[in-house]
Formats: C-alpha cells, sequence, structure tokens
C-alpha cells in the first residue's frame, strides 16, 4: 500500500509524469504558434502588427484623456476664459477712461464711401427678393400629371 506522499517523492526522483511526456510529444508535434489575427502566415509580423496597434491606441486614449483632464476649459467651451477676458477688457477701459463699447469701431468715412446713396434703390431692391414675389415655402410633393 503506498500512500501520496511516497508516489509524489517517487515521481519527483522520476522526473516527469507519463502523461506530461505525451503532452510535450503532441505540442512539439503540432507546433501551435499564436496568431492575433493580421497575418496567419507571418508570425513575426502579425506580431509586430499587433504591438503598433496597441501602442497606438493606448497613446491616443492617454493623449486624449490628458487632454479632457488638463486643457483649457474644454468641458465649459472656454466660458470661463470668456468671462475672465471679458473683465480684463472692462478694467483695461475703465482705467484709461474709455467708453466700453467704442461707438467709432468703423471710421465713419469708410463705412460712407461702402454705402449707396439713397433713392429708389432701395425699394425696388425690396420688391425683387424672391421671398417677397413668390412662395418660398418648401415644396415637399411635385403634382404629377398622370393623364
Amino acid at each position: 500500500m503506498s500512500s501520496w506522499s511516497e508516489r509524489k517523492n517517487s515521481m519527483a526522483t522520476t522526473g516527469k509524469s507519463q502523461y506530461e511526456i505525451e503532452v510535450e510529444k503532441i505540442a512539439k508535434k503540432e507546433k501551435f504558434e499564436h496568431f492575433y489575427g493580421f497575418f496567419k502566415n507571418d508570425t513575426v509580423f502579425d506580431t509586430a502588427l499587433m504591438h503598433f496597434w496597441m501602442f497606438a491606441l493606448v497613446s491616443v486614449t492617454t493623449f486624449a484623456v490628458i487632454m479632457m483632464c488638463y486643457g483649457p476649459d474644454y468641458k465649459s467651451q472656454m466660458r470661463d476664459w470668456k468671462r475672465r477676458e471679458a473683465i480684463r477688457l472692462i478694467e483695461e477701459r475703465e482705467a484709461a477712461g474709455q467708453l466700453l463699447i467704442d461707438p467709432d469701431f468703423a471710421p465713419a468715412d469708410l463705412v460712407a464711401d461702402m454705402v449707396p446713396a439713397e433713392g429708389d434703390w432701395e425699394e425696388q431692391w425690396l420688391r425683387d427678393q424672391p421671398a417677397i414675389f413668390s412662395d418660398s415655402r418648401p415644396t415637399y410633393y411635385t403634382m404629377v400629371d398622370t393623364n
């Protein structure tokens, strides 16, 4: 009668069991090669392409997360920056004694050169607009004469 410990010790002295020896023979015979799905016949290129795509995926994901976390007001569409900039400009204009909104933003002489003279052309131009003299609503159905 042999106990478990005696069998275990006997296997340790003899090396591998018969099952392990058979599994090694089958593995050597089949020569299993792992394949990632890019190129079945070229394992080196298949592995290299898998490493490239994993690197690209991890890099892009990491960069996107970092940009969302540390970018300038990304989530609020820069509302905070716009408010800070507006307050800074208002304070600068008040300190300089200027109006907040300059009424002469565009020089009057340039505007006068671009605007045509008053006259009957305004009424004629309004009469010629398509929204005035025609039905500008979209037509969804076209009537077709079937006769």
